[in-house]
């Protein structure tokens, strides 16, 4: 699973993650787009993907629900 902002794309850490049957937070740091070159400033598309975005081949089939998506500031030190 991958999330993408203005293109950039940052996957999910866990390979399991599309096949665990209870509710699992994700949380990928605003950071790991920044750090591949996203300028956040000017956000134009937001995505969620599965697999390989450059293959055509479905890897396979089901339900995901995905809810409670947010950006939040990083901590004030």
């Amino acid at each position: 699973m991958y999330v993408s902002i203005n293109n950039t794309k940052v996957y999910n850490d866990e390979p399991n993650a599309v096949v665990v049957r209870d509710w699992t937070e994700g949380v990928i740091p605003l950071q790991s787009f920044i750090d591949k070159g996203a300028n956040l400033s000017s956000v134009n598309s937001f995505g969620i993907g599965f697999g390989d975005s450059s293959s055509t081949q479905p890897g396979g089939e089901g339900t995901i629900f995905i809810d409670d998506i947010r950006l939040n500031l990083p901590p004030v030190e």
